[in-house]
This record gives C-alpha cells, structure tokens and sequence, in this order.
C-alpha cells in the first residue's frame, strides 16, 4: 500500500534500516513458509485500512477514477439505447391528430402489445414502416359499427377521444366485411384518423414480429416533448 510504504521510507531513513520494499518481501516469504510448514511466526504490523487509503488518495487519482466509472456507464447506457430503442419520423396522415408528419419519435420493442398502444410496423408485403395504433391482441374479437364511428373488442365499446371523426359521412370500411378474432401473436391495427388510413381493415392482422417497436416518447416538435398517449 503506497501510503503505508511512504510511511516506513521516513522510519528506516531515520534509524537505518533496509528499504520497506525489502521488508515487505521477505515478511511475505516468511508468512508462506508459516503456511507450508506451520511454524508460527512473528505477525507483520497492521497496515493502513482500506477506508484509509482511499481517504489519503491524491485529488487527481480520484478525479480519474471518477472520469473512468462515468466513462463505463455511459457507454453501457448508450449500448442499451441502440439495442432498445430507435429513432423514427412520422411519415403521412393516418395518424391525425395524435401525431403529424414529420415528427420524431422514440421507440421501443420492450413490453407485451395492447390495445391502445401505437406501435410502428411493417405492412404485409411492404417494407415501409407504418404507425398505427393497437385496436385488438392475439384471442380478442373486433367489431365494428361504421355509421357511428364506434369500434368494440369483445363486446365492449372502446373509449378512443383521439379518432378524428368527419360529421355527416361514416367510418371507412375498406375491405372489412365482418367481425374479426385476432390469432393469437398478432395484432389488429388502425389509424387514428380513420377515413385516411391503410390499416387491418385492409390488410388485416399483423404478426406481432412484423412491430418493430411501441411509440413512447415525442422528441419533436419541442413543444410537444414527451410521452405520446
């Protein structure tokens, strides 16, 4: 220990004795023969304590320390954000008026699908990226009444104040020509602004390997910052 070695350098100058280095050599040898042989010997003197040394540390060796440490979680955090999480723009209307073109968002494939979620996906047969939100998961059962924009899983009425509703038309039916259940490891999906949207009413479901992750955070525009919903 640097400290404790400082310490007998000053002790041996003044009375003359061999270097601690040297001591500290040979009170090691002698401790192992104690060991093989089991001959009791002489116990070396206590040296500095761990909480010590640490205290009597020079500034710039704690600084270092310290830059090194910010330096490894930093880069475990970013690894996390790569294999986590990507970064897309919104492309198109069907998502009006819960998200607009051209706006960034943050995305996980973390967490189990479910209805409400928006997720972005890609259309069967296509490779572009589409954003949709979950309407129904794998076993639930999709119906639909088109005149008064109302969409119900498992006979309940879903709550959805986000759809974009145009008086005096109806909901787009699309390719939709009844109810539907979910296989189970896919997703039904819609747009929120439901008259502009290529969703499962005409591609029907998406396999839930086909999401390339769930909508969590709105990175721009700035007023706009945050989770999206």
């Amino acid at each position: 220990m640097e400290n404790e070695t400082n310490n007998n350098i000053t002790e041996e100058e003044q009375t003359g004795l061999r270097p601690a280095e040297d001591e500290t050599r040979v009170i090691t040898e002698e401790t192992e023969i104690t060991e093989i042989t089991g001959i009791t010997g002489e116990t070396p003197a206590e040296g500095v304590s761990d909480g010590e040394e640490k205290a009597k540390k020079p500034p710039a060796l704690v600084g270092y320390e310290w830059l090194e440490s910010f330096a490894l979680a930093l880069s475990v955090m970013v690894l996390i954000f790569l294999f986590a999480f990507k970064y897309v723009t919104v492309d198109g209307s069907s998502m009006n008026d819960t998200l607009y073109d051209g706006e960034r968002l943050i995305i996980t494939s973390f967490g189990d699908l479910k209805t409400g979620d928006i997720v972005v996906l890609c259309e069967p047969g296509n490779d572009k990226p589409l954003v949709k939100r979950v309407i129904a998961t794998g076993g639930q059962t999709v119906h639909m009444d088109f005149e008064n924009w109302k969409v119900y899983v498992n006979g309940i009425e879903l709550d959805e104040p986000y759809v974009r509703r145009i008086a005096g038309t109806t909901m787009k039916r699309d390719a939709y020509s009844g109810d539907i259940t979910v296989p189970e490891g896919y997703v039904f999906v819609m747009g929120d602004n439901r008259n502009h949207s290529t969703d499962s009413r005409h591609f029907g479901c998406v396999d839930e390997r086909a999401v390339l992750g769930r909508v969590i955070f709105r990175i721009t525009p700035f007023s706009k910052f945050g989770a999206v919903d």
